[in-house]
């Protein structure tokens, strides 16, 4: 039998943490998923300018769990999500990475920026002319251990260090993307009717991705809290 768990990460204090681990965990009883926490470093590298230590880097220890796991569904901490989430491990072949394209819309340049960064410090990829996903939903196997390797020549630099590493690092292994509608990671800068509650509450992963969106997670947290009593 497959072992399958949504992981998070959650390093530091944030006032969304209870919350969304309830929301994670009702999901998780429902498809009968493991629920796994991110929340000590693991990494001294500094793989950005101004030697910053991004948390966001943590993320890659996602390699590590999949020791344990068959499969992983990665989630930032600054999501929720609908009770009645598909199972996304069936929506994602075994062999692909499940995620959410965020190279369209005003900002796709951008994007188009840090691919081509990527591949001159790291090396040409010649299919890879479009195509940017968002790191905060993802979905791998086991297979896909080696796109989290933090060896200083496996990493990419820019904006997103550490989303531009796995996009990179993806296509450099030469595996298959499993593209998922924006509905499985609805955030702003891809979903021009984002700020609408009726169209976050269609959404299947609503992410609340930069600090003005907080204001809306508190908004859908106390929807979800309403919901919830007789």
């Amino acid at each position: 039998m497959e072992r399958k768990a949504l992981v998070t990460l959650q390093i530091g204090k944030s006032e969304f943490f209870e919350s969304v681990n309830k929301n994670f965990l009702g999901v998780c009883k429902n498809h009968n998923w493991s629920f796994e926490i991110i929340n000590k470093r693991a990494y001294k590298f500094l793989p950005v300018r101004k030697k910053i230590r991004r948390i966001q880097f943590e993320k890659f220890q996602v390699g590590e769990l999949l020791k344990k796991y068959d499969r992983i569904l990665y989630l930032d901490s600054d999501i929720l999500l609908r009770e009645d989430l598909p199972d996304m491990f069936s929506l994602v072949p075994q062999d692909a990475v499940g995620c959410v394209m965020e190279d369209v819309g005003p900002q796709k340049w951008k994007r188009d920026e840090e691919r081509l960064r990527a591949q001159k410090r790291l090396g040409q990829i010649s299919n890879w002319k479009e195509g940017y996903f968002n790191s905060g939903v993802f979905v791998v196997s086991k297979i896909h251990r080696g796109i989290f390797s933090t060896r200083w020549s496996a990493l990419a630099r820019g904006r997103w260090a550490d989303q531009t590493t796995l996009n990179y690092q993806v296509r450099a292994h030469g595996f298959s993307i499993c593209s998922l509608p924006k509905e499985f990671n609805y955030h702003p800068e891809v979903c021009a009717k984002w700020q609408k509650v009726d169209c976050r509450r269609n959404a299947h992963i609503v992410h609340y991705a930069g600090p003005e969106a907080k204001k809306a997670m508190r908004e859908d947290l106390k929807l979800l809290t309403k919901a919830k009593k007789p």
